[in-house]
């Protein structure tokens, strides 16, 4: 026969023996520690703070001292230049006078030079008179008989033709002709004439020839424009 002996052993109360300054100077030490992490964690930032603003602030004071060496270069080329707009004022101003001046120029000798390529067989011409107008508001020509308005100038024409069919391929021709308009025949008579008058020959035959006389004026598509402004230019 056996016996179970069951012991039981109770919970035994803890009991506190410190003094109670003991304690509350403990946990003073331990917000201390806290604080003194804290105080020294606030320090750590605020030192990383300070770098990081005296590396700005110096990188800013470079920047500065670039800006002023560049400005110092640049105010150094404005003062090289400071005549360009001066010299551009002038330039404008002489194109201005030359445009003034020159604006209305016929370059006759390219006006007759093609005159002579478009005269037709058969028909000589004897005398060109040319006229410029300065003053378009008036008509000025070499003949006192003038059937022409108002243009930048006009030519007279005199000579001698085979027949009037050869006079009218003239004022066909003379029609056809840029710079040109205001085509008149202004007289038209038979004559007799020697053939070294009209061919250049040497033999003095006469021949009956048309006698004739024409003008015309001069319009704005015989300027040069040589000196005139291009548009967007």
């Amino acid at each position: 026969m056996s016996t179970t002996t069951t012991v039981r052993t109770g919970t035994f109360p803890k009991v506190n023996l410190l003094p109670p300054e003991i304690e509350e100077h403990r946990r003073f030490r331990q917000v201390q520690v806290g604080l003194a992490v804290a105080v020294v964690a606030a320090l750590a930032a605020a030192g990383g703070l300070t770098l990081a603003a005296q590396h700005q602030v110096s990188s800013a004071k470079d920047d500065l001292a670039s800006a002023q060496a560049q400005s110092q270069v640049l105010q150094a080329k404005e003062a090289q230049y400071a005549n360009v707009p001066k010299v551009n004022a002038q330039v404008d101003a002489a194109k201005a006078q030359l445009n003034l001046a020159m604006g209305k120029e016929i370059r006759w000798s390219y006006l007759l030079n093609d005159l002579s390529l478009t005269i037709p067989n058969h028909v000589w011409l004897t005398k060109v008179v040319v006229a410029e107008n300065l003053d378009p508001s008036t008509t000025t020509t070499p003949d006192a008989t003038s059937y022409l308005q108002p243009h930048l100038g006009s030519i007279n024409f005199e000579g001698f033709a085979v027949t009037h069919e050869d006079l009218a391929a003239w004022l066909s021709a003379i029609a056809k002709q840029d710079g040109y308009t205001q085509n008149y025949l202004t007289e038209s008579k038979t004559t007799l004439e020697s053939e070294d008058s009209t061919a250049g020959g040497g033999t003095g035959v006469q021949h009956k020839v048309v006698s004739w006389k024409s003008q015309v004026a001069v319009n704005d598509k015989a300027l040069s424009k040589r000196y005139t402004e291009k548009a967007g230019s």
